[in-house]
């Protein structure tokens, strides 16, 4: 039995901490701005985005959050 399929994705740490950057820029932003939202929906959001290629951190955060709010 295989540990990975296809379809998983293994990201090194240097993705891991921006991935983790834009998490918490975007939540800080939800928060400051007093929007409700899933912190499991904003994950995705941000992980979402950064498979599609975005690597711009404050861009990022700034559109995790309109999509997550």
């Amino acid at each position: 039995m295989p540990l990975f399929n296809q379809v998983s994705q293994v990201y090194a740490p240097k993705e891991l901490d921006i991935m983790r950057q834009c998490f918490s820029r975007a939540a800080i932003m939800l928060e400051e701005s007093g929007r409700n939202y899933e912190e499991s929906e904003l994950a995705t959001t941000v992980l979402r985005l950064y498979d599609r290629g975005m690597r711009d951190v404050d861009g990022l955060s700034e559109l995790a959050a309109r999509l997550s709010a």
